[in-house]
């Protein structure tokens, strides 16, 4: 089993562990790792679901997070990208996570108001919401109705990329700082969690 540590270390840069992982580019960076590890561990979030997982990075962070705490056997994390493309869960390094993960290659939009409640109905868990899809104004804006429309109070949506230079989600951010609780990640591209 990976461990956390073993994750940081992959991220970090050190692919002979791991023959074959380091073959896609990565989009999360070890800060945003440790972002998303640490959310999941201190909120005790025991549900994952993602918009826009390119190539998995993030998604399996946050499985071995739960992996570590939470694994009863049930897909725990759901991801989607409309686009065909590898996935690092199904790189030898992380196959012990594919078994956490369901990915729908959908827009989140087209589908996470019909997921989230079902999955409910297996795990009553406190979710965390990872919005990283499209970062168009309009696009990130429907990410985040469809967010609220099934987030339950306490928990958490994470917006990556709040960055100005990164599109839409900064004023987005912005505007959730006057009504909720919230919380800036300074990472490279920067991260904002909002609890609902």
């Amino acid at each position: 089993m990976m461990t956390t540590a073993d994750s940081l270390a992959l991220l970090r840069g050190q692919p002979e562990r791991y023959d074959g992982v380091y073959k896609m580019q990565r989009w999360v960076t070890v800060k945003e790792a440790g972002v998303l590890q640490s959310l999941i561990a201190s909120e005790g979030i025991g549900l994952y679901f993602e918009s826009g997982t390119a190539n998995g990075y993030s998604t399996a962070f946050a499985a071995d997070a739960l992996w570590l705490t939470r694994w009863r056997g049930q897909p725990l994390v759901h991801t989607w990208d409309p686009v065909d493309r590898p996935k690092v869960w199904t790189e030898r390094a992380y196959t012990h996570l594919a078994q956490m993960v369901v990915y729908h290659q959908k827009q989140y939009t087209d589908s996470v108001e019909l997921v989230v409640p079902a999955t409910r109905l297996v795990h009553n868990d406190k979710a965390l919401f990872f919005i990283d899809g499209d970062h168009r104004w309009h696009a990130a804006k429907e990410d985040i109705r469809a967010t609220l429309a099934v987030g339950q109070p306490g928990e958490v949506m994470l917006l990556h990329d709040i960055n100005p230079d990164y599109g839409g989600l900064f004023g987005r951010f912005e505007d959730f700082t006057k009504t909720h609780r919230t919380q800036f990640f300074p990472t490279e591209r920067g991260m904002g969690a909002v609890w609902l």
